[in-house]
């Protein structure tokens, strides 16, 4: 058959290691309020992982505060959850 599923045609223009890590970081933005709690990813998302640092946008300063209590616990949870993601650091802005 000439019909091609998407997951062959994009291992063409990918590497096997670039489809796993886009793969876990999508698991990443797509389990926050796992991570952090329905309340504060209500008020919170991922926006980017950049050079080892996730980057973190909420809606107002409180919310800034409340997860920057939380960072260290945020970060062993993502190291232990997704430890080839190798992240060392998180960057909250206001969105």
């Amino acid at each position: 058959s000439r019909i091609k599923d998407a997951a062959s045609l994009l291992s063409g223009f990918f590497d096997e290691e670039k489809l796993r890590r886009g793969s876990r970081y999508a698991d990443l933005f797509r389990l926050w309020s796992s991570l952090v709690g329905e309340r504060l990813a209500a008020h919170s998302k991922i926006v980017d992982v950049e050079k080892g640092i996730l980057i973190v946008e909420a809606e107002h300063p409180g919310w800034i505060q409340l997860l920057q209590l939380r960072q260290a616990e945020l970060l062993a949870a993502v190291a232990e959850r997704y430890p080839e993601l190798g992240l060392r650091g998180v960057l909250f802005r206001l969105g």
